[in-house]
């Protein structure tokens, strides 16, 4: 009788980014080249950072008093509404209940305002608050008025 060797058992894919605590975000950088498909341009890029035109930011929720990061990956022409929508859906809250403030800053931030106009960098931080029941009932004032207005 033959005796069969063994296969060893086929090894998984490396990943290309490197996992750990910090959610896949680490400071190793990993060179990824794109095949050359006989093209005179050979496309490089940094795994883990985001492509040309687009940075990541990170929602911190402080509502719940919890810290939770929530992470999103935007162009720089995107505005802030777009993002703190998709938030609000994420937590399933309203938009109208929440408000979004730079670390530091003396004012929230505007829906219309940009990653550019705000000048983030990449994994820039923007905390999240609850809005104070005072806050809500002047806007809630002021609604009709801006009706009539318009």
């Amino acid at each position: 009788r033959e005796v069969s060797a063994k296969k060893p058992p086929p090894q998984k894919p490396q990943d290309p980014v490197p996992r750990g605590s910090s959610g896949g975000r680490t400071s190793t950088k990993i060179v990824e080249k794109a095949p050359n498909l006989g093209s005179a341009k050979q496309n490089t890029r940094i795994v883990g950072e985001p492509p040309a035109g687009t940075l990541h930011v990170r929602i911190r929720d402080n509502v719940a008093a919890l810290g939770e990061e929530t992470y999103f990956k935007v162009k720089w022409s995107t505005r802030m509404e777009r993002v703190f929508q998709a938030y609000a859906v994420r937590k399933r809250s309203s938009l109208d209940t929440l408000r979004f403030r730079l670390p530091g800053a003396d004012r929230d931030i505007g829906m219309d305002e940009t990653s550019t106009s705000l000048g983030l960098e990449d994994l820039a931080l923007i905390d999240c608050f609850a809005k104070e029941p005072e806050e809500l009932m002047k806007e809630e004032e002021l609604a009709p008025a801006r009706a009539v207005e318009a």
